[in-house]
């Protein structure tokens, strides 16, 4: 087995981890928010960050398909990867807005949150490397 992909692997790894703990701090989000404003409140916290948890694992699947990839095919990867994330973001966030009675602080801010824990998250894997 290759160097680069060994590392490959390990990057998926690392991504699935991630959006692991993106569902299951949403998960702990909204049973708190359950526990104290009701389901409505918590529904939507839970959508939000869901959202934030889909698109993330999206981006990952796109950037290591290829398997062993030239630094061109990469970066393309990359970018492919980054716009089905930024498109699936907002066609989720249109149609629960469209289709859904939402409590929008709640959805918008535990979308904050899994956005912040995932940068924190390539952060503290940055520093640790």
């Amino acid at each position: 087995m290759s160097i680069q992909f060994e590392k490959q692997q390990q990057n998926q790894t690392v991504a699935n981890k991630l959006v692991f703990v993106q569902i299951s701090v949403t998960v702990s989000i909204a049973l708190v928010l359950w526990i104290f404003w009701g389901t409505g409140v918590a529904l939507s916290a839970m959508l939000g960050g869901l959202i934030c948890s889909v698109a993330t694992w999206l981006m990952a699947r796109i950037m290591f398909a290829r398997g062993n990839a030239n630094p061109g095919q990469m970066l393309t990867a990359f970018y492919l990867g980054e716009a089905a994330k930024v498109l699936v973001t907002v066609i989720c966030f249109v149609l629960a807005f469209v289709l859904l009675e939402l409590n929008a602080p709640a959805f918008i801010l535990t979308y904050i949150a899994m956005l912040l824990l995932h940068w924190l998250a390539l952060l503290k894997i940055n520093i640790n490397n």
